[in-house]
């Protein structure tokens, strides 16, 4: 605040701007130690870490720069190489004396001033022991965005609440791989950000990111970049949303069938996760053709409920029934309430007892479909009974 005033910082944009700078780690003021602990930030903060902390101690605090806003004790145990009862009991303290502040969890928010300060001391360690530190932290942060997304997609919601505290995390760490050519590590960020996005409804800020990338995924051709096989098709999947979002049909059927493609020259006999692969993206080129309203969409969503079946994946089973039940009922050359129904109810006798979101969605669409056979008077009341004794 001393600082700020000083600076004749008086206005909110002004002191946001300030604060973001020390976030960041920037070097925001010249700051004078020597000024003393009442008018000096470095003075105060260089006396409370004396005081509190032993020499190693504050070169394993130092490593809090790299971190933007938020650090997690496994996390920090990790960048820092101790181990997690020690990493704990330092961040405990630190959030003691004011440095950080305890959520719960193993989750701390960062002072903003923390950066900033620790950054000269950061800097004095050598250039090689630098180096090897950032790229722990680019690790450790790509991997837990990679982790928050694929429980995410399992259905566990709730991690939208992680995501949202490692969020100012997962750019720094996508922005640090990408200069470092650490494409593995840039995808993994990506991900834990895209669910984010998409659930937070910034879409425009998501297709930015992508398309910020692209020229190192994707060919002028539309085919991988030299070196990126790997990558190519989860990062066209995210070209493939972006198209959909923007209700470019065309564009986006044209990247998922050159998916499909290239997932199907690659599954290589019981290998289930490349034929997982091929799944996803018949499912997603499934998706457009339905909203195209395409009767061939009933092919795809067929094959992937064969193929999910055929490695014991009875929840992506699940998914590709009630895709299909979807079929029957809103693509008018397909259009079959009795269809949809077997279909919906496959859905729900493939879905474990204890997936009561899932469950719920199958079971609303057999009653609607109930009841738009019972407005349609086109089913026999046998039938009718039976669809409502399904849905108690």
């Amino acid at each position: 605040m001393g600082q700020a005033l000083r600076e004749g910082l008086r206005t909110r944009g002004n002191v946001v701007a300030f604060v973001a700078k020390l976030r960041a780690g920037e070097a925001a003021f010249e700051d004078e130690a020597t000024q003393g602990r009442t008018r000096s930030l470095a003075a105060s903060l260089n006396y409370g870490f004396e005081h509190s902390f032993n020499e190693a101690e504050r070169k394993q605090l130092a490593l809090l720069h790299l971190f933007h806003a938020f650090v997690q004790v496994a996390a920090m145990q990790q960048v820092a190489g101790i181990p997690p009862e020690g990493a704990s009991r330092l961040l405990d303290r630190a959030a003691e004396v004011g440095l950080l502040k305890a959520h719960g969890g193993g989750g701390y928010s960062i002072h903003p001033a923390l950066p900033w300060f620790f950054r000269g001391l950061f800097e004095q360690h050598s250039a090689e022991s630098r180096e090897r530190a950032l790229r722990a932290y680019v690790e450790v942060i790509a991997s837990l965005g990679d982790s928050y997304h694929n429980l995410y997609m399992g259905g566990n919601r709730t991690v939208i609440n992680a995501l949202r505290a490692e969020e100012p995390n997962l750019p720094h760490a996508r922005a640090l791989a990408r200069q470092r050519g650490c494409w593995t590590d840039v995808m993994r960020a990506m991900q834990g950000l895209r669910p984010l996005y998409y659930y937070t409804g910034r879409t425009t800020e998501w297709a930015r990111l992508v398309e910020e990338i692209a020229p190192e995924f994707v060919d002028l051709a539309g085919g991988p970049s030299p070196g990126q096989e790997e990558h190519w098709h989860i990062f066209s999947g995210y070209l493939v949303e972006v198209e959909r979002v923007a209700r470019r049909w065309d564009e986006a059927e044209r990247l998922q069938r050159r998916i499909v493609e290239w997932n199907r020259s690659r599954v290589r006999g019981e290998d289930h996760g490349s034929i997982r692969a091929l799944i996803a993206s018949l499912h997603d080129l499934g998706e457009i053709q339905r909203a195209l309203v395409r009767p061939q969409c009933a092919e795809l969503y067929l094959e992937c409920f064969d193929l999910a079946l055929q490695i014991g994946d009875r929840p992506g089973a699940a998914v590709a029934a009630l895709k299909l039940g979807h079929s029957y009922v809103s693509v008018p050359a397909l259009r079959s309430l009795d269809e949809a129904e077997r279909w919906y109810q496959k859905s729900l006798e493939l879905i474990p007892d204890g997936d009561h979101l899932n469950r719920a969605a199958s079971l609303g669409e057999l009653g609607s479909v109930a009841n738009q056979a019972i407005r349609a008077g086109a089913r026999s009341k046998q039938t009718k009974t039976r669809t409502l004794a399904v849905l108690k």
